[in-house]
């Protein structure tokens, strides 16, 4: 997590690309923090970790997301 946070705020030449990397780094914390916790990961992260990691994908494609 600290890597995608870092190559958030270090690296992204972009705010939205930041912004991006950094909800997929806190999707990846919060399955870290459950599993640490011997709990089930948080309903409905299954869904935003695959729409945060889909919009990096779009951001990060030539002729990617333009919004």
């Amino acid at each position: 997590m600290d890597g995608l946070n870092a190559a958030a705020a270090a690296k992204a030449k972009d705010a939205k690309v930041r912004d991006a990397m950094s909800a997929l780094a806190d999707d990846y914390r919060q399955i870290l923090d459950a599993v640490a916790a011997g709990q089930p990961a948080p309903t409905g992260l299954d869904d935003k970790l695959g729409k945060d990691a889909n919009r990096i994908d779009e951001l990060c494609t030539i002729g990617g997301a333009t919004d």
